[in-house]
């Protein structure tokens, strides 16, 4: 079971966005050009993920792409708007060629003069 099912992290996760859509109305502050998305990841094995894209697809009347074969990807998206509520599910597979992938991030540095150093970008990049 995911976040999204456990009813406490729903009522908060609603109160969240009807907070936020509060204050976006009463103050200026800046906005996402281009919309927003709240992405649900799927839990459990590779089967049990694709089951909930299923059931959230039937609940949210979105189809279901399937990359499974391409990207390790399945997912459906409901577009309210300008801001989308994606439901994924990320293979295992996927999922360890992706940490193989960012297990080098901190030990390949750009050849340049930058004085940046890699812890700097590291708390940059966790800021």
């Amino acid at each position: 079971m995911t976040d999204a099912t456990d009813a406490g992290a729903r009522a908060r996760l609603i109160a969240g966005l009807r907070e936020l859509a509060d204050y976006l109305e009463t103050t200026p502050a800046p906005v996402p050009r281009y919309g927003a998305e709240v992405t649900v990841h799927a839990q459990g094995t590779d089967a049990q993920q694709c089951a909930e894209v299923d059931r959230a697809a039937a609940v949210l009347g979105s189809p279901v792409s399937d990359r499974l074969a391409v990207s390790g990807h399945y997912e459906t998206v409901r577009t309210f708007g300008v801001v989308s509520l994606r439901v994924v599910a990320i293979t295992e597979a996927r999922m360890a060629r992706y940490r193989a992938h960012i297990s080098y991030a901190d030990n390949v540095l750009p050849d340049d003069d930058s004085d940046v150093t890699a812890q700097e970008d590291v708390a940059v990049r966790a800021a």
